[in-house]
């Protein structure tokens, strides 16, 4: 499957503009597969003879401002985004996890109401119950730093995110 859109937006001697498909960068997460992903467009469309020059730089405009290409796509850009998704990973199980512990925890509050057990069943319940709230306490606490986390790689990945074309300039 190919990450850009043809045809191409321009081709010159010194540079290739091309269209990249919505969320491309999204769902390339590793530098050196963008890079063979890019150079066998490159190959595809204009032949080996197009990548008889080094790639100098790479930039990239954003769906707001398609015509100007001020940011580059680098190794570090790619490491963000490998960032970005292990955190989306980690909140989804920290929630999953809280779902888990909120069950538990109407399941332990549900044999507390309905204790036939006796004394000594009902405090090991309770105790029970207040290490299970600790412990949604702490995913609680874990799950808003992910959150802020998250909220914080969201807005330095805008534009990434937004890209909607690549400018691949030769030597």
């Amino acid at each position: 499957m190919s990450l850009f859109e043809r045809p191409h937006r321009l081709m010159s001697v010194s540079s290739v503009v091309m269209e990249l498909k919505p969320e491309t960068l999204r769902e390339v997460d590793d530098y050196a597969v963008w890079m063979e992903k890019l150079r066998a467009e490159l190959v595809k469309v204009y032949g080996e003879g197009a990548m008889s020059s080094d790639v100098v730089d790479i930039t990239y405009a954003t769906s707001d401002h398609p015509n100007r290409f001020s940011s580059r796509i680098t190794e570090s850009l790619f490491e963000r985004l490998r960032d970005y998704k292990a955190l989306l990973g980690k909140a989804d199980s920290v929630n999953k996890e809280m779902a888990e512990t909120t069950q538990l925890q109407q399941l332990i509050e549900s044999a507390i109401n309905e204790n036939t057990e006796g004394a000594k069943a009902l405090r090991q319940k309770r105790r029970e119950l207040r290490n299970v709230k600790e412990n949604m306490a702490r995913l609680t606490r874990q799950a808003a730093e992910l959150k802020y986390q998250l909220t914080c790689f969201s807005q330095q990945l805008t534009n990434v995110f937004n890209a909607e074309a690549v400018r691949v300039s030769f030597a």
